[in-house]
């Protein structure tokens, strides 16, 4: 999320939860937004509430019972302080100061003192965002427990595709301000509305080639590589429709996810053989294709297949439900299925 789409989400939000509030009659307790990452490091705080709820207390009321209130009062917040430390696992660093702690646990902090007010819904600005590689990790496994644990609904901000799948029930895909698309996060994945999309969500991202659809047929440069027909249950223009184009011949943009490559020395797609970089349970190929946007490909294969990637070429087969086609012009998803070529 760029920071137009960021300002423009965070200036709607507190306007349409309290106007769904009114409509219920309800009154709301609070929104809060986490602005430490963009309100200059760790040492940034939590905005104050939109409506503040303060401990009432009558004027012809004697000193004693004044002085009664206020220390039930104080004796609640040092509950809801010491319950709040605790979710965020902090309890046992309360006497330190901020100078005292570490990147993490000042981030923590900082969540603590929004979960203390018990707001209706957090706006977490990435907070991940001055963190360590293994930091990052920790502490967006901890703000998920939390979460779960309070219940409380939660908009998460980040440009790291990585956190957004992992850490959210659905994500929405902002660019410029303009909403791209809503959905559960691997639904994004598997089935992205346009390019942009496509392109935002994915380790490592998908790969780009320029295409032609021909006879029924699509090419990539000169190779054929995929039978691809129109998609029978998808209807352009009707109420239920997913967004999208109808297939055309002509040229198109190409997309396939660096695991819908299965290298064969019978596969349709040639390219040249750049690297073979074995990460553990994966292997990844870096290769070059005179078709693909950037010139480079990378994909993600088992170590078994790496066999098939020796010499200076590398073929592959590519496999229809990692393959998706864009319209040239404006990104938009086009609507077909793939059929392998036998």
């Amino acid at each position: 999320m760029d920071r137009d789409s960021k300002v423009e989400t965070f200036s709607h939000i507190p306007v349409l939860f309290n106007e769904c509030m009114e409509a219920l009659n309800i009154k709301p307790d609070g929104i809060y937004v986490d602005c430490t990452a963009g309100g200059g490091g760790h040492s940034g705080g939590i905005a104050d509430r939109l409506n503040e709820k303060g401990l009432l207390i009558s004027l012809d009321k004697d000193d004693e019972a004044i002085a009664v209130c206020e220390a039930k009062a104080k004796a609640k917040a040092e509950a809801e302080a010491e319950e709040a430390a605790r979710l965020v696992q902090i309890d046992q660093l309360l006497e330190r100061k901020p100078s005292e702690l570490s990147g993490g646990q000042q981030q923590r902090v900082a969540i603590a003192r929004a979960l203390v007010k018990v707001p209706r819904v957090l706006l977490l600005d990435e907070p991940l965002s001055n963190l360590d590689a293994r930091l990052r990790l920790q502490t967006r496994e901890e703000i998920r427990r939390i979460q779960k644990e309070t219940g409380i609904t939660t908009v998460f901000v980040t440009h790291d595709q990585e956190e957004a799948m992992s850490i959210s029930d659905m994500i929405v895909v902002m660019e410029a301000g303009v909403v791209q698309q809503i959905a559960k996060p691997q639904q994004i994945y598997e089935d992205p509305i346009n390019l942009f999309v496509a392109r935002f969500l994915g380790t490592p991202p998908i790969n780009v080639f320029k295409g032609e659809v021909k006879s029924g047929i699509l090419y990539i440069g000169k190779d054929a590589v995929l039978k691809v027909v129109p998609d029978s249950e998808w209807k352009e223009g009707a109420q239920d429709a997913a967004p999208g184009v109808a297939l055309k011949e002509g040229t198109v943009a190409v997309g396939v996810r660096p695991e819908g490559f299965v290298p064969r020395p019978e596969g349709e797609l040639h390219c040249g053989l750049t690297a073979v970089e074995v990460m553990g349970r994966d292997t990844s190929i870096v290769a070059t294709n005179d078709a693909a946007i950037g010139g480079s490909i990378r994909t993600i294969v088992s170590t078994e297949e790496i066999a098939h990637a020796q010499g200076e070429t590398v073929n592959f087969h590519l496999k229809p439900g990692r393959t998706y086609l864009f319209d040239e012009d404006d990104g938009s998803r086009v609507r077909c299925k793939f059929l392998p070529l036998q």
